[in-house]
């Protein structure tokens, strides 16, 4: 276009001295220690807002924060701890450390239970959904809909075997909770061999259902000494907003919901298949399984240096 308007204006091809285009920015030590400015008073601007601010190139400022070796490192979310947290915490890593430097085998015999729901929209990342095409096609996708649907799961994992899922009660409650540990659990349990049930610890967070007292005295009959939880008669404490430190929490439903919501939903009986493939995808998946108890250990080590506090940071 420029070629064009410049032929018909002036006749010629040829630029004139005063076509001299967009001006160029010169970098200069003083811009450069400009952009370095903004940058320590405020690590999370973006380099778009410093280039706008400072009437410079966007290329020129990501050079700058590259050559000086600046990174755009993304945030982590984390469970929000509070101050008393962080000794339980700590003693709960520096039990776990001992009982593993007595035997090497141990965390592979804690069997770490959990919960989660499930529902018709999910997580839908719309930045990585894209569609390819000449015209714009004008995607959409349903984020709410009058029609809900939330399926409660239970699933556990020992060493490197998966078990469930098994279906809970929407609300669940001490008593459905103690109807599950006596009926479905016990045989969710016939998968494990002899040995691994005669040995194995049971962990659950310290969620409501799990702090009854009937469920309590359960465990005490059943798991005698060798159940984590919550409550002041649990052989071991389960420290309370830890989700960081069980595979369940840190792998399995985060991996799970992202494998399930890779297309949108349908329907309920969709959301069903697409779950029970995603769990048989996931137990299939040995050389991830025999990772998981490794991870757990380094996790409690990196709790141990942190004092009780988040450590997410000292995984890389």
């Amino acid at each position: 276009m420029s070629i064009d308007r410049r032929l018909r204006e002036t006749g010629t091809f040829k630029k004139s001295h005063y076509d001299t285009g967009r001006p160029r920015t010169i970098r200069t030590p003083e811009a450069e220690e400009r952009v370095l400015q903004r940058f320590e008073e405020d690590d999370t601007l973006s380099t778009r807002r410093i280039a706008f601010a400072e009437n410079m190139p966007h290329s020129l400022v990501w050079r700058i924060a590259r050559e000086q070796q600046l990174h755009p490192y993304h945030t982590t979310k984390v469970q929000e701890l509070l101050a008393e947290d962080l000794p339980k915490r700590l003693q709960f890593c520096n039990w776990m450390s001992e009982k593993v430097r007595v035997d090497a085998m141990f965390a592979k015999r804690i069997l770490f239970t959990d919960e989660c729901c499930f529902t018709k929209n999910g997580i839908f990342n719309l930045r990585n959904s894209h569609h390819w095409n000449d015209e714009n096609p004008n995607a959409t996708v349903v984020r709410h809909s009058q029609y809900k649907i939330k399926i409660n799961l239970w699933a556990g994992i020992i060493g490197n075997k998966l078990l469930g899922p098994i279906e809970l009660p929407l609300n669940v409650n001490g008593e459905n909770y103690l109807h599950f540990l006596n009926n479905d659990f016990v045989e969710v349990l016939e998968d494990l061999d002899l040995e691994t049930r005669r040995n194995m610890w049971l962990m659950q967070d310290g969620a409501p259902p799990h702090y009854s007292r009937q469920v309590r005295r359960h465990l005490n009959n059943i798991f005698a000494n060798r159940w984590i939880g919550r409550g002041w008669d649990a052989p071991q404490p389960w420290p309370p907003r830890s989700p960081d430190l069980t595979p369940l929490d840190f792998f399995v439903w985060g991996y799970a919901k992202s494998k399930v919501y890779e297309i949108p939903i349908e329907d309920e009986d969709h959301l069903r298949q697409r779950i029970t493939d995603t769990f048989n995808e996931i137990k299939t998946n040995e050389e991830v399984l025999n990772k998981l108890p490794f991870h757990f250990l380094k996790r409690v080590r990196a709790c141990i240096r942190a004092n009780g506090d988040h450590f997410q940071h000292m995984l890389k």
